[in-house]
């Protein structure tokens, strides 16, 4: 189960890097690609791997691969009610959530660590934003839910560049890695950007019992991987057209 899960996150985080979404860029400091709706139309090449990713999305992952393939990309909660002309919602810190049986989500509703717990110690997959954060917010959270800080042994932090071949090609091989790993869910730090993980998570925190509504299942987890295979290349030849 931790090979499916790690794999979750490589894969999380290389599409982050290879769809470069708008949320991401801005909170890292840098410039979303900004591409225009009719770029993103006029680019025929584009268009064709847009075409094929909704014919694997085909009956149940539409709202999915829409989302993935778009001009823009996937983006946060925070940006679509700025540009709704609604005012910002106050960040919250969630209660920890035990998303699988050995994984946490801690944080906030923006942006959140995750806790694997294995047998050689703690996993923690990002620390947040801040150091203060860290000590603030992701230390008490472990303690919260029962989880020991002085057993963490590994701390990755993903971080992010223009989407590039390079980062298509780093996308490829995570896509093969959670194929090899059989990987069942999607698990990125940045709830909202990939589905309404807030309210699975709440879903989580009420009923612990299945179904798990991060779990996509095999056969359908595979047919996602594809789907971002094709909207990640729609994206970036429509970027290279424009240039």
């Amino acid at each position: 189960m931790r090979g499916r899960l790690i794999a979750g996150f490589v894969f999380a985080t290389s599409l982050a890097v290879a769809l470069q979404t708008q949320g991401v860029a801005q909170q890292r400091g840098q410039q979303p690609a900004g591409l225009t709706g009719k770029q993103w139309l006029e680019s025929k090449e584009a268009q064709a791997h847009v075409a094929a990713a909704m014919a694997i999305a085909k009956p149940d992952l539409l709202q999915e691969a829409a989302n993935l393939c778009s001009a823009r990309g996937p983006q946060r909660p925070a940006v679509l009610r700025q540009e709704a002309g609604l005012p910002p919602v106050p960040r919250q810190t969630l209660e920890p959530t035990r998303i699988f049986d050995n994984l946490y989500y801690i944080g906030f509703d923006t942006v959140g660590a995750w806790a694997l717990t294995t047998s050689q110690g703690i996993i923690v997959i990002d620390s947040l934003n801040t150091p203060e954060e860290g000590e603030k917010v992701l230390i008490p959270g472990m303690q919260k839910a029962g989880l020991d800080p002085k057993q963490i042994k590994f701390m990755p932090s993903g971080g992010f560049a223009a989407p590039d071949r390079q980062s298509l090609t780093a996308l490829e091989r995570a896509i093969d890695l959670a194929r090899k790993q059989k990987a069942v869910a999607l698990l990125s730090g940045h709830p909202g950007i990939y589905g309404d993980t807030l309210a699975w998570m709440e879903t989580r925190r009420k009923n612990p019992n299945p179904p798990n509504p991060f779990i996509y299942g095999e056969e359908r987890f595979a047919r996602y991987l594809n789907i971002a295979d094709e909207c990640t290349k729609a994206r970036l030849i429509a970027t290279e057209q424009k240039q």
